[in-house]
């Protein structure tokens, strides 16, 4: 099928994406070479192949010119320039940009082209990932509407009705497989299409309500914030997006994400209004620590969690345990657990000392004063030390961490079966910490799931990072490593379900 409509809006033209029958007819289909290796610039008519499975393809057949004759070594040559370690050359890629038969332009910088060498003509293969189509259109208003191949896991508040015949009589059949509701000023919903019949796919549509505007990439920024709240590394295979006066529609490969055992931050069901709540958060903080289509840090240092299949546990636990320091790591944290005024004193008058001291070189000295210096900072332990002063984690969050790091860090990690599931309760206290973490982060205060307790009860969290700044690390830490409180910690403050900063 060739693309008729430019617009998702059109069920024919995604229907036949997703069954892989979408072509794109093009008067011109031109390559220029990336690299350095001839021909430098292909052209010719031709037609883009475009499905979730294998992508962007196309095979064109040249004629060769009369400036072009033939090498009957090219064939072999355009592998000389490959070294250990290589397995496609730079000189491979070309930018590609289709012009279909209505006008469009679909584009790709860097496709991987094949060419094969004949007497006569030349073979090209072209594939690429993704192509993408940008037209002007009018008005303001900024959206995007996504396909994906998976059943996202959004709350079920929509109920869908349609007439059915059974047994002779026409009945109505209710279906709560649909989800909508509103996160940082944008109306979102989500159509899993679970009655649809045909291949499976799901829509995501996000329109602007507020009067301020969307910035750039605001649909990549979107995509971080369904990961978080999904617990997949998810990918839309059809993508359009309008703002400021531009649309862009974009086709994509279909890459299955590899759920491993993470669970959601809250699970969705019966929770609608605390999950876009969540969401809008996510959103705005990727916002505003995102660049272009790089991803928020956030993205980078929890999304890799959501994909932990096939690994083993203790890899896992690691892992997770790494993320917990990586997040505490980010900049608004640096104030908490700092020493305090007194200590930092203490540590000054030290360092002068071991500078008067005689009978040792420079860099002995410079070295120990380093290391001194170093202890002005907080580390991730002493963050967490502070978090439970502040009654925000448990101990037993502080204690799972230790533990886990220490012992899967040093490799002196090993199962005992009779201990399987107290490693997994470890796992997912752990993620339940980093949870916890990014909510303070990204300013959430509200529901969520919590899984360092069996029967994962649902919780409301309702602290937030700027009361926390300027907690310091307590001096008189007891010597098993676990801050003591004077009171219970109670970060799950059921009575107030909070609101999103």
């Amino acid at each position: 099928m060739m693309v008729a409509g430019m617009s998702l809006s059109d069920q024919a033209l995604k229907d036949a994406f997703v069954e892989g029958r979408l072509a794109i007819d093009c008067l011109e289909i031109k390559l220029t070479r990336n690299g350095a290796g001839e021909p430098s610039v292909l052209s010719c008519p031709g037609s883009l192949s475009v499905t979730p499975s294998n992508g962007i393809k196309a095979r064109l057949v040249l004629a060769r010119g009369a400036h072009q004759p033939y090498d009957f070594f090219a064939n072999i040559n355009k592998h000389a320039d490959l070294r250990s370690g290589q397995l496609l050359s730079p000189s491979r890629y070309f930018k590609l940009e289709a012009k279909d038969v209505t006008g469009h332009l679909w584009i790709n910088p860097s496709a991987n082209v094949d060419i094969e060498h004949l007497p006569e003509a030349f073979i090209v293969k072209i594939t690429c990932g993704w192509v993408r189509c940008e037209t002007l259109v009018e008005g303001n208003t900024s959206s995007t509407h996504m396909v994906f191949m998976e059943e996202l896991r959004f709350p079920d508040n929509v109920i869908h009705s349609k007439k059915v015949l059974e047994r002779g009589k026409t009945a109505l059949k209710f279906s709560a497989k649909a989800s909508a509701g509103e996160a940082a000023g944008m109306l979102i919903t989500f159509d899993p299409r679970a009655d649809s019949p045909g291949v499976q796919f799901g829509e995501f549509f996000a329109m602007n309500q507020s009067a301020s505007s969307l910035p750039d990439n605001f649909d990549d920024r979107l995509v971080e914030a369904i990961r978080f709240c999904t617990a997949a590394v998810v990918e839309p295979v059809m993508r359009e997006t309008v703002h400021k006066g531009k649309k862009i529609l974009e086709f994509a490969q279909h890459r299955p994400p590899n759920e491993g055992m993470l669970q959601p931050p809250l699970q969705p069901r019966g929770n609608d209004l605390d999950f876009y709540k969540l969401l809008g958060c996510y959103f705005q903080y990727a916002c505003a620590n995102a660049s272009g289509r790089d991803y928020a840090p956030l993205s980078a240092k929890v999304g890799s969690l959501f994909a932990l299949k096939g690994v083993n546990l203790e890899i896992v636990a690691l892992l997770v345990a790494v993320a917990v320091e990586s997040v505490l790591g980010e900049q608004p944290f640096k104030e908490i657990g700092k020493p305090t005024e007194s200590t930092l004193s203490l540590f000054k008058q030290m360092i002068a000392h071991i500078n008067t001291a005689s009978g040792f070189g420079a860099d002995f000295l410079k070295r120990i004063t380093d290391v001194v210096g170093g202890m002005k900072s907080s580390r991730a332990k002493d963050k967490l030390h502070a978090l439970v002063s502040a009654s925000v984690i448990d101990e037993e969050d502080c204690a799972a961490w230790s533990k886990t790091r220490n012992k899967t860090a040093h490799g002196s990690f090993e199962i005992d079966p009779a201990e399987l599931q107290e490693l997994i309760d470890v796992v997912y206290r752990l993620s339940a910490l980093v949870y916890k973490l990014v909510f303070l982060r990204i300013g959430y205060r509200g529901k969520f799931t919590d899984y360092s307790t069996h029967d994962w009860p649902l919780r409301d969290f309702t602290r937030d990072l700027g009361a926390l700044s300027h907690t310091t690390a307590t001096a008189t830490a007891p010597s098993s490593g676990v801050a003591s409180s004077p009171t219970p910690p109670t970060p799950m403050d059921q009575t107030n379900p909070g609101s999103c900063l």
